[in-house]
């Protein structure tokens, strides 16, 4: 289960990204309101990309697979994680 709330944080941030970087080119009067209001509000565009920010930031806190550890890693015992231990959790 963490690997699929790793990789739904990253898509979903991924997805804001593109959402803010193609809305100013594909925004016509006639077009969405969606890609209208991020063309033409600033603060809307910054707290898009300060979410996406956050959602990368959770899944490499949280939610990161062990693979991504880099490096050996250990516990405070000496053994090594299982691979249901959360990062953070």
């Amino acid at each position: 289960m963490p690997v699929v709330c790793f990789w739904v944080c990253l898509l979903l941030g991924a997805g804001f990204v593109t959402l803010v970087a193609v809305a100013g080119r594909y925004a016509t009067p006639q077009g969405s309101l969606a890609l209208r209001l991020y063309a033409g509000d600033e603060t809307l565009r910054k707290v898009t990309l300060a979410t996406a920010a956050g959602l990368w930031a959770t899944a490499f806190i949280f939610f990161r697979p062990s693979p991504l550890r880099f490096g050996r890693v250990t516990r405070a015992d000496g053994e090594a994680p299982t691979t249901t231990d959360l990062a953070g959790a």
